[in-house]
């Protein structure tokens, strides 16, 4: 979290503390407070417009571009791992977006040294890239799981939709030989953004630092 700081993409991390709960050792983050919940809770409210997506996709972009600079792969990159806060630059929308929740991120070392058991299906299925599945941990599979953020962003519901369990998601992207699905009634930036997340060779698929000038989040 140190890597972090002063990113106002992310969420900022004040100090740590050791305390010793019933027996056991643990130690806190103490962060900073989300007075409005997560982008999943403000989804799940009602679909974002495209043009207020477009401003929470630079974002995000910004975040993951400092994430992948240090050499850490997020891993689990959701709307509910997400928090909103009030936007303090008046922007055309009221809110400043943060990615938080790096309990399941990696740093590049560590992805060297982990045995394959320990890479393997790490995430939120819904959100997962097909190589994600078989166990390759790189950045680009943050990368898939935000075009997944934008179209429910959009569209209110999950990129997955036609789909009923996890065991399902996992199935497919083992599997995965097409391009996903992209959601009818957006424009034709957004269409072209969200191709350039679902590539589906990672080595193909665009960095965070390549979007952030993708005409659908230059603003």
């Amino acid at each position: 979290m140190k890597s972090f700081i002063g990113c106002e993409e992310i969420i900022q991390c004040y100090f740590g503390q050791p305390t010793l709960e019933k027996g056991h050792l643990t130690y806190n983050l103490f962060m900073e407070f989300t007075p409005y919940g997560s982008l999943g809770d403000f989804i799940r409210k009602r679909p974002i417009f495209e043009y207020e997506a477009r401003v929470y996709t630079r974002m995000l972009l910004k975040g993951l571009s400092r994430i992948h600079r240090v050499g850490v792969v997020h891993c689990d990159l959701k709307p509910d791992n997400i928090l909103i806060f009030p936007s303090s630059k008046g922007d055309i929308v009221k809110y400043q977006v943060k990615i938080a929740d790096f309990g399941l991120s990696k740093t590049r070392e560590e992805v060297v040294n982990a045995e394959c058991w320990d890479l393997n299906f790490r995430g939120t299925p819904l959100y997962m890239s097909p190589e994600s599945v078989m166990g390759q941990i790189e950045s680009p599979l943050d990368i898939w799981s935000l075009g997944c953020i934008v179209i429910e962003m959009i569209t209110g519901i999950p990129a997955w939709k036609n789909i009923q369990t996890s065991e399902e998601v996992m199935l497919k992207l083992a599997f995965f030989t097409e391009q996903r699905m992209i959601p009818n009634g957006v424009s034709s930036d957004c269409r072209d953004f969200l191709s350039k997340c679902f590539m589906i060779d990672p080595n193909q698929r665009w960095a965070a630092d390549m979007l952030l000038n993708h005409p659908f989040s230059c603003l």
